[in-house]
């Protein structure tokens, strides 16, 4: 099932940079663009649409200091009755211009054109990503409500991990130019993957395209945007040591294959995330009223601590989900307790994971009774992964095996089964020596006695990558991930091989 997340109706820009240069940008080519010396610029102006369906009399400006508010030396304007806008940028800005957001408020009495007799009755901002960033040379940039969101994230990132943000430390500083290039450039390649569709289509003018599931979407998240930005302002006053943290309200489909957005064919989901420092997570997600004043259920629930001892990486992961067919009326849950050890030497990776899992799912579970789950009173596995790492410092897996060991043949390594936090007993060197007679070859297919394995492959072609996984249930998929952000996944059989494989993209 799709997650549809909180989007913000988002801008039509067309530029003309005679002082800046044209649309593009890689978030590099400023060096020579800096605050030293201001010269005479010839009249500049940013022109374009406001969208969700097209919006009149919203106001439109430049976000100079990144305060999220329109200052009264700020460049601005207020769309036409079309939707249409320029924004004139006076000489002491034009230096910025593409180097900070545009942010449209749509106040009260604003007029969305679809509903051109229904003036709109609740305030809302929306914010178009720096222009610096944009990895397009066209005159015009489409930005689509999905654009604005994933801004906002980018944002959020940002402020949480370095100073605030401003026009002068962006043109100072080409470092936080680039980081900030390749953290939209992710955001974006994530978004797309969670639609599998292309950054282009993200970037689309979907009103002027009759993309009409695109449209409707849109309108329905506006009352989870706005939900999203004020729970999100709570929460980030409320934790304001920790690294990163965020609401988030997003509409999950009943039938998928209709792509109405309404109270019979979609429920409203509120994820509340808080990362204290790197490593160390938790977040709780639950149903929402269709109105979004009440919390009805819990959805889901995760907390994950990291800590390091005796050269052994310790990750311990608490988690209370849902179940593949859980719906507002049938709220079935399951819960799972897993303990992961880890040590990598030259980069290899030797890994044990001690999961406690439900033998029983149902809607009667809730988080204290997960968070302190019996090993005597539930099913227990052991996973046994061993993974050459690429060298490149991602950690991630060029090839990996897994190999689990179901309860009642879990005592290959016995001295870690059920230990918790405890690593007082095993060290790095005993957990590598203990691993090491296995073999993370991708194209064997050796148990070594396990009840269940699977191999994975990674291999990557410029920004495209590629995962091949085999199982001991002859089963082998193929997932590509292109560039645009988009995938595609084969399915077949192990032993009949790449004749077998068949598209079984979802």
């Amino acid at each position: 099932m799709k997650n549809y997340t909180k989007a913000l109706i988002a801008t039509l820009i067309s530029t003309a940079l005679t002082a800046c240069g044209g649309g593009g940008g890689d978030g590099s080519s400023s060096s020579a663009e800096s605050a030293s010396t201001p010269t005479t610029s010839p009249p500049m102006s940013i022109t374009g649409k406001v969208i969700d369906g097209y919006i009149a009399g919203a106001t439109v400006y430049l976000d100079i200091n990144f305060s999220g508010e329109l200052d009264t030396d700020e460049p601005s304007t207020t769309t036409d009755s079309e939707g249409g806008y320029i924004l004139d940028i006076t000489t002491e800005y034009q230096q910025c211009a593409k180097y900070v957001p545009v942010i449209t408020h749509v106040p009260v009495g604003a007029i969305d054109l679809d509903y051109p007799d229904t003036p709109i009755t609740e305030a809302y901002d929306m914010v178009s990503a720096p222009q610096f960033t944009l990895t397009t040379d066209e005159d015009i940039i489409n930005l689509t409500p999905l654009t604005s969101i994933v801004w906002k994230s980018v944002e959020q990132e940002l402020t949480a991990v370095s100073a605030e943000l401003s026009c002068d430390k962006i043109l100072a500083n080409q470092d936080l130019r680039e980081n900030i290039v390749d953290r939209l450039t992710e955001q974006e390649i994530r978004v797309a993957r969670r639609y599998n569709i292309t950054v282009e289509v993200l970037y689309s003018d979907y009103v002027a395209e009759g993309n009409d599931s695109l449209h409707g979407l849109a309108q329905a998240l506006v009352p989870g945007l706005q939900a999203s930005y004020s729970d999100t302002l709570e929460l980030e006053a409320a934790n304001s040591t920790a690294d990163f943290k965020y609401v988030e309200f997003y509409l999950q489909l009943i039938d998928e294959t209709v792509a109405i957005y309404d109270e019979q064919n979609a429920y409203w989901l509120r994820k509340e995330f808080i990362q204290p420092r790197n490593g160390n997570f938790s977040y709780v997600t639950n149903l929402m009223s269709y109105d979004l004043t009440t919390r009805e259920a819990t959805y889901e629930r995760v907390s994950q601590k990291t800590t390091n001892q005796q050269g052994i990486e310790l990750e311990r992961m608490v988690q209370l989900s849902p179940v593949d067919n859980w719906a507002p009326n049938n709220q079935v849950m399951t819960c799972s307790v897993n303990d992961r050890y880890a040590a990598v030497v030259n980069y290899r990776e030797y890994a044990v994971s001690n999961n406690v899992y439900s033998s029983y799912s149902s809607s009667d579970w809730n988080w204290g009774d997960c968070n302190s789950i019996k090993h005597a009173e539930h099913n227990v596995s052991q996973t046994f992964i061993v993974a050459d790492l690429f060298t490149d410092g991602s950690n991630t897996p060029e090839n990996k095996v897994s190999l689990s060991f179901y309860e009642g043949n879990i005592n290959n390594i016995s001295e870690i089964a059920g230990i918790g936090g405890d690593l007082s007993t095993i060290s790095a060197e005993w957990l590598v020596n203990s691993l090491s007679f296995i073999s993370p070859d991708y194209s064997s297919e050796e148990s070594y006695g396990s009840d269940y394995w699977s191999r994975l492959n990674n291999s990557f072609v410029g920004a495209e990558q590629t995962v091949k996984v085999h199982d001991i249930d002859d089963n082998y998929t193929v997932t590509t991930y292109y560039a645009d952000g988009t995938n595609s996944k084969l399915c077949g059989t192990w032993t009949a091989g790449e004749s077998s494989l068949v598209d079984c993209t979802e």
